[in-house]
């Protein structure tokens, strides 16, 4: 069984992603901010500015996103020399990726429509503050508190 290697510590730190609704089939270097511009549409979201741009013809509009609170994101690559291929029983080496750099801000984008807070994405970044309370331990002392709340008719 071949073992999988992430090198994490090498990259640039404070990259901005693009999240387009369509697969682009490259991989590679491109020229994004000579090409692919955007301007804003003088309207928010949430406090958050709302973007117009066009991709091969496509009118996008989108806006800039934050990562949630201790996450990171990394743009990584499989390093050169390494076969993307699946692996074979036979093959036992190592099969390496490294970080092309952290990103800290991303936008993105919806075709035609302007974002909203039921997207998909930004639903998405809202559950991992909800899944900590979900998933979080729960003290006798809650419990306690939460009964009282259930005795005094203040909770539903």
């Amino acid at each position: 069984m071949a073992t999988t290697m992430l090198n994490l510590s090498s990259g640039e730190q404070g990259l901005h992603a693009q999240l387009l609704p369509c697969a682009i089939e490259y991989n590679g270097p491109a020229q994004v901010s000579k090409y692919f511009t955007s301007s804003s549409t003088g309207t928010s979201l949430e406090g958050a500015e709302v973007l117009a741009a066009s991709f091969r013809g496509r009118y996008l509009k989108g806006c800039h996103m934050d990562l949630p609170s201790g996450f990171t994101a990394h743009v990584i690559t499989q390093q050169a020399g390494v076969s993307a291929a699946e692996p074979t029983a036979s093959d036992e080496g190592p099969e390496g990726w490294t970080a092309v750099g952290a990103v800290s801000q991303m936008t993105y984008w919806n075709h035609d429509d302007n974002p909203t807070s039921s997207d998909a994405l930004r639903r998405a970044m809202e559950w991992t503050s909800l899944s900590k309370e979900v998933h979080g331990s729960t003290t006798a002392a809650d419990v306690d508190r939460m009964a009282a709340k259930i005795a005094a008719g203040e909770f539903p």
